[in-house]
């Protein structure tokens, strides 16, 4: 617990830093200007922006652990076979996000595939994973896709890793499906609970992998026509995709299915997700 406040003290000041580094953002809402939030205010929601981001950088790295140490242990046993099975079978069940877990040769093509329900994918080829990183000298890294259509039929985030034997020879890859938007609606609603904060977790194409709103869940703010009257939203939005943290103000609906037009601050900052970037965007309703 206390290596945890360290943490959150160390990303709250890192966070405080940006966001003054960002403070002429501000000036580009003048009509604003007056209702902004209290010194209070800022200090409560930087804080909790920042438990939010400390919550999540800990569910993503213990799902990239398993995948290190699931690609180690395959290095020795093989990509396929009981012995390999039995890793995958271990790596599904490590996290309640994960969907599925499974080995590839160097042709990409899926040899072991947990949980039993996805064991009909075995023999199905993936697309090209140009992002691994394949140096046998250097640490195992896992690399992980933004949100994309995956064979599953769902939409979700795959981590993959490279595995090389005992020679230094790559062999194949294991790869771990796992629903960001269940990651992100637990350690968000854990991390808020009693704040009355809504957050919007966004890749910086304006994809919204999570949103306290599920009517914006998988809506991209860029291009979706529901957000092309709200000209302060989108000029914040592309302002969040461009830079890591800091703060703007904007006129929005309550949530998607209201009518009813408020004024919203917001505060953001960034989770480095093996090669990802998302920004986490925490608001507050001026009502």
């Amino acid at each position: 617990m206390g290596k945890q406040k360290i943490v959150i003290s160390i990303s709250l000041i890192l966070l405080l830093v940006s966001i003054v580094a960002n403070v002429y953002f501000l000036n580009q809402n003048t009509t604003l200007a007056n209702q902004g939030a209290s010194d209070a205010t800022k200090v409560q929601m930087t804080t909790a922006l920042s438990a939010v981001q400390v919550k999540i950088d800990s569910e993503i790295e213990r799902v990239g652990n398993s995948i290190i140490y699931a690609s180690q242990q395959l290095g020795t046993t093989g990509i396929s076979g009981d012995q390999a099975r039995q890793i995958i079978v271990a790596l599904e069940a490590n996290s309640s996000y994960i969907i599925e877990a499974a080995t590839q040769n160097l042709d990409r093509q899926m040899i072991i595939v947990e949980p039993q329900a996805y064991r009909v994918n075995e023999g199905k080829t993936l697309g090209p994973q140009k992002w691994l990183n394949t140096n046998p000298l250097a640490d195992i890294t896992p690399a992980m896709t933004p949100v994309i259509m995956l064979i599953t039929n769902q939409s979700g985030c795959s981590v993959v890793a490279p595995i090389f034997n005992s020679n230094k020879e790559m062999i194949g890859t294991v790869s771990a499906i796992f629903d960001p938007a269940k990651l992100l609606n637990y350690t968000v609603t854990t991390a808020l609970a009693g704040t009355g904060y809504t957050m919007t977790v966004m890749q910086t194409d304006g994809l919204m992998v999570f949103d306290t709103d599920p009517l914006q869940l998988y809506k991209n703010m860029f291009t979706d026509p529901a957000y092309a009257n709200y000209t302060q939203l989108l000029l914040l939005g592309h302002h969040v995709a461009d830079y890591s943290s800091g703060y703007g103000s904007y006129r929005f609906t309550v949530d998607a299915a209201s009518n009813i037009v408020v004024n919203k601050n917001c505060y953001w900052t960034t989770v480095y997700a093996y090669g990802q970037e998302w920004r986490l965007a925490l608001q507050h309703s001026l009502i």
